[in-house]
């Protein structure tokens, strides 16, 4: 009979999906780390933050973040959904994870800094101190009704630990 019950299938927010999770249906939550990834801020989005730096995930480290069981009657309209929002190219499946029975999938969205600004040379305190100027000049909300600094201090709450978001919340705190 086991083998007739489908494996779980997670989903895992590092961003936004830790509170923004219109669209998608789970049964279990749980926060954790996800090892092999840290969450940095050089993703550029064009649609749904008007142009602002978001959180991405680059190799090594870790990060912490909600792992959601999709529900398993809707796990592929749910699976369906995150794709569309969250880009099918930068998907990830990572099989058995740390006490994750199943799949998990999460989205790891890629760097694109460099498609829209000069930023050769920037880095560390520098980079960060760019990438809060341009937040700070964009006004407008994203689909989950925060502008690109509630965004940042939104991850922030969830994981002061978190040593380049402190630093670039930091950065978007100081005045211009």
């Amino acid at each position: 009979m086991d083998c007739l019950r489908p494996k779980s299938v997670w989903a895992f927010g590092y961003g936004s999906l830790i509170w923004n999770r219109e669209s998608i249906e789970y049964v279990e939550e749980k926060t954790g780390y996800l090892l092999g990834w840290h969450r940095d801020w050089t993703f550029i989005s064009e649609k749904r933050r008007h142009g602002a730096p978001t959180c991405n995930l680059q190799p090594g480290g870790r990060v912490k973040g909600v792992f959601l069981r999709l529900d398993p009657r809707t796990f592929t309209v749910s699976l369906k959904a995150l794709r569309k929002r969250e880009g099918k190219q930068t998907e990830n499946i990572a099989e058995n994870l740390y006490g994750f029975p199943g799949e998990t999938h999460f989205w790891t969205m890629g760097r694109n800094l460099e498609k829209f600004y000069e930023t050769s040379g920037l880095q560390g305190l520098k980079l960060y101190r760019f990438l809060a100027d341009i937040a700070k000049k964009i006004p407008e909300k994203g689909p989950d009704g925060k502008t690109a600094e509630e965004y940042a201090f939104a991850v922030y709450e969830f994981d002061p630990e978190d040593a380049i978001t402190r630093t670039y919340v930091e950065e978007l705190r100081k005045p211009s």
